[in-house]
């Protein structure tokens, strides 16, 4: 890893919100979902896509 951080620097930490939210303001789920179906499972969820 140190050979990886030089040439691209280091992380910066951040990561979307949504990640790490864990302030329920309803009950909770758990989806059986592929990690290629995250992303569109989110941006459905927000209503950025349909």
């Amino acid at each position: 890893m140190p050979e990886v951080y030089r040439r691209y620097g280091l992380p910066s930490g951040r990561v979307p919100y949504v990640c790490w939210n864990n302030w329920s303001s309803g009950p909770g789920r758990s989806l059986d979902l592929a990690a290629e179906d995250l992303s569109r499972h989110w941006l459905r969820g927000a209503g950025l896509m349909q």
